[in-house]
């Protein structure tokens, strides 16, 4: 700032002393007129135009574009309400004040230009809600086609499960991606695989999610456990059958003491 100041006082001395020693003068001629200006008085004329010029092409400019600025303002403005909305809608949800994430939630969607993430929210709170009617609009909305479609389907598998609609969370399960399955996608499909007791699925399912590392071996043991038992009670009429199977067990499973009794 100090230079500023120096600097403009050092121009200012410099256009005083220009304008005391310079005696010039500039004759104006337009038929039948003459005029006759000092050269100082036009310099600083010239100098005012051409800032009176600068200042309006700006002012002309602002005014062509304030439609837009207005638009950037609404645009951030309603930006700024659905990011807000949305923390508050989440907050809400994880509190278990279901009915003010769905109201927040809501805002959210309409200010934010149809925001995935807003109508999952929407979507699960009202589940906790047992709102089916808004619970299948807004799940609806979050399946639309989008960045935002895998998260919709798997919610949905998700609670559909929950709710022991496993018809529908299968429906869901086969219009995601085969190719790359997120372990998130693995877990429910896991889920659904135990509710359905497809306990060969459960099995290449557990074995996926411990080399992704997202499950211990201890917790897909359990599991597998589980399905051995179940697919062993259900051979107990068929004792070939069971053989079979039996021996088709990892020696190291088939030595657990569960599994013998």
């Amino acid at each position: 700032t100090m230079i500023w100041i120096v600097v403009i006082f050092a121009v200012a001395v410099g256009a005083a002393m220009f304008a005391e020693a310079n005696h010039g003068y500039m004759v104006v001629v337009a038929p039948p007129w003459r005029a006759q200006v000092s050269l100082n008085l036009a310099i600083v004329g010239l100098i005012l135009l051409m800032a009176a010029v600068y200042f309006l092409i700006r002012l002309l400019v602002r005014t062509i574009d304030l439609p837009g600025q207005v638009r950037t303002s609404q645009r951030r403005k309603r930006q700024k309400k659905a990011y807000h909305s949305l923390n508050a809608a989440m907050q809400a949800q994880f509190e278990g004040r279901h009915q003010d994430a769905l109201r927040d939630a809501r805002i959210a969607y309409n200010a934010g230009r149809h925001s995935p993430v807003a109508a999952l929210v929407a979507a699960r709170a009202a589940h906790a809600l047992h709102d089916d009617r808004r619970y299948k609009e807004w799940l609806a909305r979050a399946n639309e086609p989008g960045d935002g479609r895998v998260a919709g389907l798997l919610t949905g598998a998700e609670l559909a499960i929950e709710a022991g609609d496993l018809n529908e969370a299968q429906r869901a399960l086969e219009n995601l991606p085969t190719d790359g399955r997120s372990p998130q996608q693995l877990r429910v499909a896991l889920d659904l695989a135990i509710a359905q007791e497809r306990w060969a699925d459960v099995r290449s399912l557990t074995q996926q999610l411990t080399a992704s590392g997202v499950m211990t071996e201890a917790d897909a043991r359990n599991l597998r456990r589980t399905g051995h038992l179940a697919i062993l009670r259900e051979t107990v009429s068929n004792p070939e059958r069971q053989l079979a199977y039996w021996r088709e067990i990892d020696k190291d499973i088939a030595a657990d003491p569960q599994l013998l009794t």
